[in-house]
């Protein structure tokens, strides 16, 4: 520990912490201002608008502070890296995500006990198509890019010490990708997936897996539970309906999870003996 706490890393740190605040400012201040102009009756600004003013911030601090910058050809780069050892990296990420599921699932179940709420009325939204490409697609895509594809580069191109680096981006895109998140009382909730997404990239290096699993999270907890689900639990007496009600989404997301999992270790297993075959 001595050995990190030299006056390059602590400097270093202390660029990443005002670069987190700077962020936050940027944000917070685009919204506050989209708020005052672009609000319904009741004063309730519309969550596409929040989620265009944090994209254009992400952009903002990327291109202009970070200077990490992205275009479509380096995307096409992207897709294409991503289809090397395709099945072991999507494994290895749907694990990630399954343990994610799990340890969400015991924090919610925790929280209801003690009485406190993580989950709110933001996952209880119907899925329309302007959520289906704004907040399930196009924004996981603008924070992937960011919070774990430009911090990284970042890290890596301005940290010296390389014995820390990889653990500095682990701790500081979770972190930033926690703040971005309000209210403050979620971030035990968001900060183990922010560290799921950011072990995936550290792992696989390409921000397309990172993502798939947050279209795939997000895709899977946003729109209300089915019928079917809610019947489904009752019968099997695993919770109360009102405890489904907090803590379906992450109950579905888990399962589909370990699903995906089991089904692509099969995959990957079968790969590997025709390879070996051959």
């Amino acid at each position: 520990m001595k050995e990190f706490f030299n006056k390059k890393n602590i400097y270093f740190l202390l660029r990443l912490l005002v670069i987190n605040m700077i962020l936050m400012f940027i944000t917070f201040f685009l919204i506050s201002i989209a708020s005052s102009i672009f609000h319904d009756k009741d004063g309730i600004t519309s969550d596409y608008i929040i989620t265009l003013v944090t994209v254009i911030a992400l952009v903002f601090v990327s291109k202009y502070i970070l200077q990490v910058g992205y275009s479509f050809e380096k995307f096409k780069e992207d897709i294409k890296k991503s289809k090397i050892n395709f099945i072991r990296n999507f494994t290895y990420s749907l694990f990630v995500m399954f343990i994610v599921g799990i340890a969400l699932t015991s924090i919610e179940e925790i929280t209801f006990l003690m009485g406190k709420k993580t989950i709110d009325e933001i996952f209880s939204i119907e899925l329309t198509v302007d959520i289906l490409i704004g907040a399930i697609i196009f924004a996981p895509f603008i924070e992937e890019l960011f919070f774990r594809r430009s911090i990284y580069i970042y890290i890596m191109e301005n940290m010296k010490d390389d014995r820390f680096n990889k653990y500095i981006f682990l701790i500081f895109s979770t972190i930033a990708f926690a703040s971005l998140h309000p209210p403050m009382h979620k971030i035990i909730f968001v900060i183990p997936i922010g560290l799921g997404l950011s072990v995936i990239y550290l792992y696989t290096k390409n921000f397309v897996y990172t993502w798939l699993m947050h279209f795939i999270y997000n895709f899977t907890v946003i729109f209300d539970i089915t019928k079917f689900e809610l019947n489904m639990y009752n019968k099997l007496s695993i919770m109360s309906t009102e405890e489904v009600l907090k803590i379906y989404s992450l109950v579905r997301f888990t399962i589909i999870m370990f699903v995906m999992l089991v089904c692509f270790v099969a995959i990957n297993k079968f790969c590997n003996k025709n390879t070996n075959k051959i």
